[in-house]
């Protein structure tokens, strides 16, 4: 019943595309119909008188036979491809609301899979599975009619055969392997988050001899896989051995019911009844295969039914930033209280220093401010209104995060500096990293602004990534900054360089710094420090 519920989730998800689906139906009845006469039409031309118009029956059958197969197959991928852009749209949308809360922690390679692989594999249901369903449901009715409406028990023998080959046989080896399909995507998942860490920290992994234990897990995944795999296939072959004797039975319960009429009338009936099993059999190998399909549609949908932590705020309140105020705040991460009633209040213009040690809690202040998560109590406002009552748009064109973790892009330096948007000149993009410091490094590569930075900046020491993302945050116009950890990989020259650029450049801004380092506050206006999930101001540092 639960995968029931999943795919009807997904049928739902045709909307306008219920005439391309009627067409593809209409055309692969007419194919199968088709490809039923050929055989009976051979038959009638070798035990008849021959009689032209057999033959031009025949080779119109054998044409038009390709011709309905080829619409049905175009119509069927027309409407699998409509689908998965549009699911693809959805899960894009879905990571944007979930994120930046509800996907922290989550493994970065399980999200790939489901994004790639998962929906790929959809295109199995929309392009092989749903319409051919109800093909062979029309065709191998109208077929189980017509023999019936000739000789009733041949007509009940079909029923039994086909009911046998498309629903029992197909149900039962479901059944048997019914969560198979969803832990193999799983365990596809982990595989894939285990891999891209190796590759993005295999210099960490060889240094420490970590590379053996990373192999064995990987290589644990890859048995559980294919053993998976290895069970599916044992039910395929004895799915297949039953499926045969099946066959074979009412082959000959047939001939020899048929027998009792006329060799020829037994001829033509066999005939009959062999050529209805292409839809009944496809459908059961189908369903085997159906497990991944089912267990990918299952992730995506439990990706898309979860709830955001954070809703964005359509229409709220617009706002131009002047100070900002946190009041009691109080926050937990499940059952771990981090934040304990903490005030802080920011004037426009002013630069706060937040120190303290690592976990303290000073991160999640930042994010906080930012509204990835909302507080559990009390209350952050910008102008005295509650950032929850202001409009998310406005709220994220008034400030900017500079977190730990620099992450640059694939593109050019100069694209990586603007974060791929538009109305920013050459001239403002130099003016920026020369505050940041690093105009000359940049100037000095081969290419200069249009250098181009490989995947997860792997050409970029992380100095140069930290004054890459501080030039981000000197070209940007918002006027609250919020800076975490923003000269922790900098020398000492660098960092007094760039705290000196910060301090003339502000510009009336306001400027939250996050540090552990006491050089990185000396720009401050006032220092607070965060300890035990308490916020206390120092006198002196």
């Amino acid at each position: 019943m639960n995968k029931l519920k999943e795919l009807w989730t997904m049928i739902h998800r045709l909307k306008s595309l219920h005439g391309p689906m009627i067409v593809a139906i209409f055309l692969g009845l007419l194919g199968h119909l088709s490809a039923l006469m050929i055989p009976v039409l051979g038959v009638v031309l070798i035990t008849q008188p021959f009689h032209p118009v057999y033959l031009v029956l025949l080779i119109g059958s054998g044409v038009f036979r390709g011709v309905y197969r080829y619409g049905e197959q175009l119509m069927n991928h027309y409407i699998a491809f409509h689908v998965l852009a549009d699911i693809r749209v959805s899960v894009f949308e879905k990571l944007r609301e979930l994120a930046p809360a509800k996907l922290e922690g989550k493994d970065q390679g399980d999200i790939i899979a489901l994004a790639t692989g998962d929906i790929e594999l959809i295109e199995v249901f929309y392009a092989h599975t749903l319409s051919p369903l109800v093909i062979a449901f029309l065709f191998n009715s109208l077929v189980i009619i017509a023999l019936a409406m000739i000789d009733f028990k041949i007509g009940l023998v079909s029923l039994v055969t086909h009911l046998l080959l498309s629903v029992f046989i197909p149900m039962y080896f479901g059944n048997l392997n019914k969560n198979l399909g969803l832990k193999y995507r799983n365990h596809l998942g982990q595989f894939n988050s285990l891999l891209l860490e190796g590759i993005h920290n295999y210099q960490g992994f060889r240094q420490f001899s970590g590379l053996e234990a990373r192999k064995e897990k990987l290589n644990t995944l890859s048995i559980a896989n294919t053993k998976i795999q290895e069970r599916v296939k044992q039910s395929y072959g004895i799915s297949m051995v039953l499926t045969d004797l099946i066959i074979y039975l009412s082959l000959i319960v047939v001939l020899v019911l048929g027998f009792q009429q006329s060799r020829a009338f037994a001829m033509v009936i066999l005939v009959i009844h062999i050529s209805s099993f292409g839809p009944s059999l496809a459908l059961g190998n189908l369903s085997l295969d159906l497990n991944q399909t089912i267990g990918s549609i299952m992730r995506i949908n439990d990706l898309l039914q979860e709830d955001p932590m954070i809703y964005d705020n359509t229409d709220g309140v617009c706002l131009d930033y002047k100070d900002l105020n946190v009041s009691d705040v109080t926050f937990s991460y499940e059952e771990t209280r981090v934040l304990d009633e903490i005030s802080l209040k920011v004037e426009q213009g002013q630069i706060i220093g937040i120190m303290g040690e690592s976990g303290s809690g000073k991160s999640t202040l930042a994010k906080l401010l930012m509204r990835f998560w909302d507080v559990d109590d009390g209350f952050i406002a910008m102008n005295d209104i509650n950032i929850k009552e202001i409009e998310t748009q406005s709220l994220r064109k008034n400030q900017r995060y500079m977190t730990q973790s620099t992450n640059l892009f694939t593109g050019t330096i100069f694209e990586n500096i603007t974060m791929f948007q538009d109305g920013f000149t050459q001239e403002m993009v130099e003016n920026a990293a020369h505050q940041a410091a690093v105009h000359d490094f940049i100037e000095g590569l081969e290419y200069g602004y249009q250098t181009k930075i490989e995947e997860m900046g792997e050409n970029v020491s992380s100095g140069e990534k930290q004054r890459l993302a501080l030039a981000r945050m000197f070209l940007s116009k918002s006027p609250l900054l919020i800076l975490d950890e923003p000269t922790s990989n900098l020398d000492s020259l660098s960092e007094a360089m760039i705290l000196k650029s910060l301090h003339e450049n502000k510009d009336g801004r306001s400027i939250v710094i996050i540090s552990h380092r006491q050089s990185t506050m000396r720009i401050a206006d006032c220092v607070y420090k965060m300890e035990n999930g308490n916020l206390n101001e120092l006198q002196d540092l």
